[in-house]
């Protein structure tokens, strides 16, 4: 259980980083000056209109692209890593699931062979023989008995 709560914790961490991550890179592409910036397609030898930094066609298409290209590319990393986990745990929800069967099958089995016994012990005790009248019986003849011939053993003696 605290295995998987470290998971999720770590996925989660993973989806603010990316959402951080990529909520910073826009607010990085803007200038603190303005908001709307200058563009020029200059021809090789014109003279640039404004100030700036002069970014041939092919640096254009990668600026452009790249946080498109980012993004897709830690969705893709987001949507591998939730499946991951979600395949993670979905194994262990079958593993418990198969323990479960497998200790209910045994507690089953435990409890049957314990009934078993139980009746065999049952059937056992009522067809044993009671002697407990014979043992009152005989302690109580063999008392009277002891006490008889003590009688007589204390007359025999006082004459």
């Amino acid at each position: 259980m605290v295995l998987n709560m470290f998971r999720i914790k770590k996925v989660s961490s993973l989806v603010v980083s990316i959402v951080f991550f990529l909520s910073s890179t826009s607010s990085f592409a803007e200038t603190t000056t303005s908001t709307t910036g200058n563009f020029s397609i200059l021809k090789n030898g014109e003279v640039a209109p404004f100030m700036g930094v002069l970014f041939d066609p092919m640096a254009t298409a990668i600026i452009l692209t790249e946080g498109e290209h980012l993004e897709e590319q830690f969705r893709l990393k987001l949507e591998f890593e939730l499946n991951k986990e979600s395949t993670r745990n979905k194994l262990i929800v079958e593993n418990l699931k198969i323990d479960l069967k497998t200790t209910e099958q045994t507690t089953k089995i435990i409890v049957g062979e314990k009934e078993k016994e139980l009746e065999k012990l049952r059937k056992m005790a009522l067809q044993s023989s009671d002697y407990t009248w014979f043992y009152v019986g005989s302690g109580f003849l063999g008392g009277v008995l002891v006490t008889i011939l003590g009688a007589w053993a204390m007359g025999q003696a006082s004459k």
